[in-house]
């Protein structure tokens, strides 16, 4: 073995080593942008129940402002939208808990 061989080894390590570098820059790119994902789409939920618990809820108590009485099909929608938005909270509550668990 001459001089050129070990080089080539040497080069050939030097390699191995850059793809292994490589593979992990990749994995950690990817947990990253999962991460992102998840957190986005939970602050989606949280939107999503604010804005249910908002319009729906408020919408329920529109008989107040009109003077008239409230009948059940208002009580229904308040209920409902109460329900509907601890669903959706809870919802993007448990894609950050996962998330966080997992880092």
């Amino acid at each position: 073995m001459g001089v050129s061989d070990y080089l080539l080894n040497f080069a050939d390590v030097i390699q191995s080593i850059s793809n292994m570098v490589t593979e992990v820059n990749s994995k950690n790119q990817l947990v990253e942008r999962n991460f992102k994902r998840n957190e986005m789409l939970a602050e989606y939920f949280f939107g999503i129940s604010k804005m249910v618990c908002s319009g729906i809820g408020i919408g329920a108590l529109s008989p107040l402002f009109t003077g008239e009485a409230m009948g059940v099909t208002n009580y229904v929608c308040m209920g409902c939208a109460v329900i509907a938005a601890a669903c959706f909270a809870y919802a993007g509550n448990y894609l950050l808990k996962v998330e966080l668990k997992k880092k």
